[in-house]
């Protein structure tokens, strides 16, 4: 903000800050003389102290709001042409005098569109404008390009055009009207930013020196060349529409308008604010100049204006000419209230091929853009979605020109998404085991039928159309003899109703073929869908809280051996444990269920074989306990910090009253001074045990990389 002040008292940022508001204010008066034309064109001389004291209040607001260091707001030109637009049919289904309505509706679309816009940035959505396929953006720029084309011959010959009259346009009374001020748009759309503003003032004084040299203005305003006669007075009370005098039912039929114009108001600032930033080099917050457009908007349509928000040539025009956000804010308060003070009688005197110029030549712009982009550079079945959209805005009209943009953005999201595999992979459980140290008979049983279980990981959203393809491959699988499927749901985003549906029927399927089906470690959003949904049958019973108590099941059902005592009659058979060497230096102890052996943090300490029992390593996330790996009888826990001396990294716990044989380090030192044999094959064993244990790690390494 010190910077900014301090620009106000630089004088070399005076004259583009004062031209720039001239700019501006010239701006608004030809989007107010967009809208209220042909059967509203009474309304123009309210209309323009209301386009410009809206214009004004939104580029101040923005200007305070904004992250840009140099920033220029104002009435908003590609969505008040949508607002002409849908207003010609509100006007027509009034009737009679519809200044009134008219009114009403531009200053409620600005009101809706400034509500959406703020409450998209408050809800943090403003990267969602990623997700619109850009040939559909490039239909939008073209449609635009179209009204403000024809919004801006429009202004210039003061009646609404359609397609059915261009002919008359052809007409020698109505071509001298309008060609100057297309080859002006042309003109100053392919100069230089520093010539922009001078070019247009020039064109007005040059206009009015004519009128002097070879007319008079009283004729000028006769044959239609400028905006006036405006009224040299118009009373505060006379801006106010009369309630009685507009036609609600003809603003109630534009309900489906109101959110159009609010959805490409949202679109447009997205557009505008990321091109801004690129073209700036500054970061932007999208999400804050939502919300900042979002009071702007509001702001302006409080007092009968129409959206604003950023203006992007404006805004890179005020940066090479280092013209000051404060200072055009200034100005153009400044020429805002003299219109408010004296009436908009000065408006008048402005040519109307300068204003419709004012409007045409963004729209020059944004067609060349398109052109560019979508037409030129563009593949083939993006080209021709680039054609159709601003065709139909051209030849049906703007509301079904957004509704089959929006049918088309759904219809590439669809098609494209269900593309998309979502099966990151696929293992078989004789790569991926379960965090079990098993006896050596049993990890053989696991080596021989491991193929028979497959976890099958899947990424992203889950609708029809994706898990369709899981459905199809489950079923190959089904057929090569798999006995369990484990879906890994951790990294699905969320589900659909349709996706939950073709979920049941892969339950289904695996009930027929006698295959169990796991749904391990869904996400809150998951769960939450396939509770409320209630569309897969025995839900409870195929949830597992992760991959790895799936595997466990999976692995059990395998040896039909789930009970704790049943894994330790082969480990009992261990020659470790059962060593009588070994035994004099090991002491015996009993551990009941429950219990913890290790806790995390502890002081590196003793080494622990397990005789008889199991125990469960757990590590801690986030104040959360989750499970490492299960240890059962035959194999060791503690070896880290007993070698090492570190501090014990997890806690251990006991699943059953359980046996473990404790050992010190100077047992250990005393044990390979006296029988060093006895103290090398158990650091052998304690290196297989580590081993597995690290083979397994990088099974699960190697399936998170994938």
């Amino acid at each position: 903000m010190g910077n900014r002040i301090g620009q106000l008292f630089q004088p070399s940022a005076l004259a583009p800050s004062v031209a720039l508001a001239v700019m501006q204010t010239g701006s608004a008066v030809s989007l107010a003389a967009l809208v209220f034309v042909g059967d509203v064109a009474d309304g123009l001389g309210r209309a323009t102290i209301t386009f410009v004291v809206g214009s004004v209040l939104a580029g101040a607001v923005y200007a305070w709001r904004t992250r840009f260091e140099v920033v220029v707001a104002g009435a908003k030109n590609n969505v008040t042409v949508v607002i002409a637009g849908i207003a010609a049919g509100v006007a027509a289904d009034a009737g009679g005098d519809a200044t009134d309505t008219v009114f009403v509706f531009v200053a409620i679309a600005a009101c809706i569109s400034g509500g959406l816009m703020y409450l998209t940035g408050r809800l943090g959505l403003g990267k969602l404008v990623r997700f619109l396929p850009f040939p559909v953006i490039g239909g939008y720029l073209a449609g635009t390009a179209w009204l403000m084309l024809k919004g801006g011959l429009s202004v210039m010959v003061n009646q609404p055009l359609e397609l059915d009259r261009i002919g008359e346009l052809t007409d020698g009374d109505v071509a001298r009207l309008w060609l100057p001020g297309v080859i002006l748009a042309a003109a100053v759309v392919f100069m230089s930013a520093g010539r922009q503003s001078l070019t247009i003032v020039g064109a007005v004084a040059g206009f009015h020196v004519l009128v002097w040299l070879f007319g008079s203005h009283s004729q000028a305003e006769a044959d239609g060349w400028v905006l006036g006669p405006l009224p040299r007075t118009e009373g505060i009370d006379t801006l106010v529409p009369d309630p009685g005098a507009v036609d609600w039912s003809a603003i109630g039929g534009a309900a489906v308008g109101l959110v159009a114009i609010a959805l490409i108001s949202v679109i447009s600032l997205l557009l505008d604010v990321t091109g801004t930033g690129y073209a700036t080099g500054e970061d932007v917050d999208i999400n804050r100049e939502l919300r900042a457009s979002g009071l702007a908007s509001l702001t302006s349509g409080a007092v009968g204006g129409t959206v604003g928000f950023i203006g992007v040539g404006q805004t890179i025009l005020a940066r090479r000419l280092r013209a000051s956000s404060l200072l055009v804010v200034t100005a153009f308060v400044t020429i805002a209230a003299f219109t408010v003070v004296t009436g908009p009688w000065l408006v008048g005197w402005m040519p109307r091929f300068v204003a419709g110029a004012l409007v045409m030549g963004p729209g020059i712009v944004l067609g060349h853009r398109w052109f560019v982009d979508s037409i030129v550079a563009a593949r083939s079945a993006d080209r021709i979605i680039a054609i159709i959209i601003p065709l139909t805005v051209a030849f049906v009209g703007i509301m079904e020109g957004v509704g089959l943009g929006v049918a088309v953005a759904a219809g590439i999201f669809v098609v494209r998404y269900a593309s998309i595999d979502p099966v990151r992979s696929e293992v078989s459980g004789q790569v991926l085991r379960s965090a079990i140290d098993r006896p050596a008979d049993q990890q053989a049983a696991l080596d021989e039928n491991g193929h028979r279980v497959v976890v099958v990981s899947l990424v992203g959203f889950l609708f029809f159309g994706s898990v369709s393809r899981l459905t199809g491959r489950v079923r190959e699988l089904v057929n090569d003899g798999i006995t369990d499927c484990i879906i890994d749901l951790r990294r699905v985003s969320g589900i659909d109703t349709s996706a939950e549906a073709e979920l049941a029927k892969l339950t289904a399927l695996c009930d027929d073929h006698s295959v169990r089906l796991y749904l391990a470690a869904p996400t809150t959003e998951v769960l939450r869908a396939l509770r409320q949904g209630r569309m897969v049958p025995g839900l409870d019973r195929l949830l597992h809280t992760d991959v790895d108590h799936a595997l466990e099941v999976a692995e059990s059902r395998i040896l039909d051996a789930q009970e704790c005592s049943e894994t330790t009659a082969a480990a009992d058979l261990s020659p470790v444990t059962s060593d009588p060497v070994l035994e004099r230096f090991v002491t015996r102890q009993e551990i009941p269920a429950g219990a913890e052996l290790i806790t995390t943090g502890g002081a590196a300490g003793d080494l622990f074989m397990i005789r008889h029992g199991s125990f469960t390593v757990w590590a801690d996330d986030d104040g959360r306990r989750r499970r490492i790996r299960r240890l059962t009888g035959g194999t060791f826990v503690g070896e880290m910090a007993f070698f090492t001396s570190s501090a014990r990294s997890a806690t251990v716990t006991a699943d059953c009253d359980s046996v473990v044989l404790r050992m010190t380090r100077a047992r250990f030192r005393a044990l390979a001074a006296t029988h060093p044999e006895v103290a090398v094959d158990l650091a052998e064993r304690l290196l297989v045990v580590n081993a597995k244990r690290l083979d397994a790690a990088n099974a699960v390494i190697r399936d998170l990389l994938r």
